[in-house]
């Protein structure tokens, strides 16, 4: 262990130790996705996550294709910069540390213009094209390429709600757009299932730890009431409904996972 990685925490200690100690010199390709973080409760520390379509490296031409994450363990003001730095849809030059498909940020050394690349240029034209499809049903529908869903905006009892489908292709896609067309069809229904389950699974929670300075304790009925629906994504196995929260959790987001055959399963907090 070298003297720089003795004076890190053990928890970013135990982290970086899965991956090789070589340090590679690659330029990489960053996706649509950019740089997102997230910290469990009983973390210390966050963790960033970036994905990444293509990388080489330096010294040699020969591009590497495929899913690679781009990992780092910090402090959430170490992760603040390099969300600064590191934008989607760009190509950097890093330091890494490799396992498999996943690599560790070492350190970031520059942004390249795509010019000086000609073939991670190509796979960044390609990767920026603006795709969608079309539906009978949920009309258009645009690429986003943050998530890699397909996204349209449609009525939901009187409100815009963003649907969302997971990108995919043939037998896959057809299974969202009939989960999709089945909610649509019992939306009252599905709304109100779907607000009750996440009232009995997360009310208790609210009343216990997060209610405000004078704030009284919320029934089921009122916390339901309060949950604006704001997305809902859909995926082969089922769907997440995706609340903002109008102040339940301090700005927190409500989701709710579950399938059409069994109803929702999941209830939780994020963001």
């Amino acid at each position: 262990m070298d003297e720089q990685q003795q004076h890190k925490p053990e928890g970013i200690q135990q982290f970086e130790a899965a991956f090789a100690p070589e340090v590679l010199d690659v330029i990489v390709l960053i996706g649509s996705t950019g740089f997102t973080r997230s910290c469990m409760f009983d973390e210390e520390y966050w963790t960033g996550v970036i994905g990444l379509n293509g990388w080489r490296l330096h010294d040699q031409d020969q591009i590497q294709t495929g899913s690679f994450t781009l990992l780092v363990k910090d402090e959430v003001q170490v992760l603040d910069r390099y969300a600064e730095q590191i934008q989607s849809d760009r190509l950097y030059r890093l330091k890494v540390r490799r396992n498999g498909n996943r690599f560790l940020l070492v350190e970031w050394l520059a942004e390249i213009d795509p010019f000086e690349d000609p073939g991670l240029e190509s796979m960044l034209q390609e990767q920026m094209e603006h795709v969608s499809l079309q539906d009978a049903r949920l009309g258009t529908l645009t690429l986003n390429r943050m998530v890699q869903t397909f996204d349209t905006e449609l009525n939901w009892l009187g409100q815009p709600v963003r649907i969302s489908i997971e990108q995919s292709e043939g037998e896959s896609l057809q299974q969202q757009l009939q989960i999709a067309y089945h909610l649509l069809d019992q939306a009252p229904q599905w709304d109100e299932r779907i607000r009750t389950f996440a009232a009995k699974q997360l009310t208790e929670l609210k009343n216990d730890s997060w209610l405000e300075e004078d704030e009284q304790p919320l029934t089921e009925a009122a916390f339901a009431k309060r949950l604006q629906l704001d997305d809902i994504t859909i995926t082969p196995n089922g769907y997440s409904f995706w609340f903002h929260d109008n102040g339940l959790f301090w700005g927190h987001v409500v989701y709710v996972d579950g399938t059409t055959e069994e109803g929702p399963n999941h209830a939780q907090i994020a963001g």
